[in-house]
């Protein structure tokens, strides 16, 4: 058992904790890291959202001891390598947060980037394709702007789609008036890539297909992520780190309409190789167009079916 502490001196609790792992004391993460994990100790053990700004100014009131005894114990589990984001169970991505945990992809701000340049070039869609809704950030986020757009997602974890479902009601606050914005389709891991469309479009055809998928393979994991994080959403099947991007450069096209796009994050290592693949299959290379992160390396490609209008 603890004894009573303050705000202030749970903090330095697990500040004390969490400096014992060199990992987090060399990346400087250590007193992010201890504050939120004391937010997340007083929301799961009492309910009480409490702010950064609230932490400090509480820092001589007692802290409770339940949520003491969480925050020391997942202090100690960060230390052995748990991922933060599974320990506090959310994850922050563009203007909302995400309940994600063990058995989903934790989102990476990568992903963002993807989003957000989506958002740059559809112009009033009403129907798009995810090839691997995840935690349901891709989707979620487009659904909240785009007004009339409808997707269809495939998922191959039930763990995953737990996560995606809760997050689609508690972000877009799905109700019988509002009608089903995302459609997600469990299918399994030998399943075609595109089978979930062919049964669930209709002979419709999409706006865009857009997608973050496996890509990795064992060797270029981090331990913390090949530990954790589950190898469906990390490992591209047969160690083939282009297997995803083949299929949807084959098969794309026949699920858009004219002018419609295709979306992806790709690893910046194989970025030029990825980008082959669609000018060797029905792309053109000046449809085909790699941008940047902010380091400078190549992160997600985006092509287009038909007349490119290409944003500078």
């Amino acid at each position: 058992m603890f004894s009573e502490l303050t705000f202030y001196e749970a903090r330095l609790k697990a500040n004390e904790i969490l400096s014992q792992s060199s990992f987090l004391v060399s990346r400087g993460s250590v007193q992010t890291e201890s504050e939120q994990l004391v937010i997340a100790s007083i929301r799961l053990t009492t309910g009480e959202t409490v702010s950064r700004i609230e932490l400090y100014a509480r820092a001589k009131s007692a802290f409770p001891l339940s949520a003491l005894d969480w925050l020391v114990q997942s202090a100690r589990a960060r230390v052995e390598g748990k991922p933060l984001q599974y320990l506090t169970g959310v994850q922050e991505f563009l203007s909302h947060e995400y309940e994600v945990g063990t058995g989903v992809l934790i989102p990476r701000p990568e992903t963002e980037m993807l989003v957000l340049t989506a958002l740059e070039y559809l112009k009033e869609p009403t129907l798009g394709i995810e090839i691997g809704l995840g935690s349901g950030v891709i989707s979620v986020e487009l659904v909240s702007r785009l007004r009339h757009l409808k997707m269809v997602a495939s998922e191959v974890s039930l763990e995953a789609k737990k996560y995606s479902d809760k997050n689609i009601n508690n972000i877009l606050k799905i109700s019988s008036l509002t009608g089903e914005r995302i459609k997600t389709v469990l299918t399994s891991q030998d399943a075609d890539l595109f089978e979930p469309f062919e049964k669930n479009l209709h002979h419709c055809k999409a706006d865009f297909v857009i997608s973050n998928p496996p890509y990795l393979i064992q060797s270029e994991a981090e331990a913390e992520v090949f530990l954790n994080e589950p190898h469906s959403a990390l490992f591209a099947p047969s160690e083939d780190p282009f297997y995803f991007y083949r299929r949807i450069a084959q098969r794309a096209w026949d699920f858009l309409n004219p002018g419609g796009w295709v979306f992806l994050e790709v690893p910046h290592e194989r970025a030029s190789k990825i980008m082959k693949l669609f000018e060797s299959a029905r792309w053109k290379p000046q449809q085909t167009k790699l941008l940047n992160d902010l380091t400078g390396r190549p992160r997600i490609l985006l092509t287009q079916k038909g007349e490119v209008r290409w944003t500078e």
